[in-house]
């Protein structure tokens, strides 16, 4: 009999333990606190193909997650040395964090995928443009995303 009711305590005190946790009340407000927007717009140019694959919006932070090919006869080359990516908000630039991994260096016929993260002004639309920095080359790809 003392077992029994060692052993019932013990699942007591388990159920209690279990219904008092919030952490599931915690994880649906994290999950509301994040977005992602599925992109997938691609932009060509001579010396690259650059393809937007989603944004993703948490807090303040605009992250843009963005692959390319080097195309160019630069071998190797980062992308800052092809093109440019220009995030805006309301007409505005917005302020580039911490993306150092943008100037890693791919060998031509090469792919890589890597996040730019922006400080979002506000909710609304984002742009994002890639130009070529090719002076042979005027392409341009303009790219409108609403965060709403």
């Amino acid at each position: 009999m003392k077992k029994f009711l060692m052993t019932l305590s013990l699942i007591l005190v388990l159920v209690l333990a279990a219904c008092g946790s919030d952490k599931g009340t915690s994880n649906e407000t994290v999950d509301e606190e994040k977005k992602t927007i599925e992109v997938d717009e691609t932009v060509t140019a001579a010396d690259y193909t650059a393809k937007v694959q989603r944004v993703k919006v948490e807090d303040d932070v605009l992250t843009v997650v963005f692959d390319w090919e080097n195309q160019s006869d630069w071998d190797p080359a980062h992308f800052e040395l092809l093109g440019i990516v220009e995030v805006t908000q309301n007409g505005e630039a917005l302020q580039e964090l911490d993306n150092d991994r943008k100037y890693e260096q791919i060998k031509h016929g090469s792919f890589d995928v890597y996040d730019l993260k922006y400080k979002l002004i506000d909710d609304s639309d984002v742009t994002i443009r890639i130009m070529s920095t090719n002076e042979h080359d005027d392409s341009e790809g303009t790219i409108t995303v609403s965060l709403e």
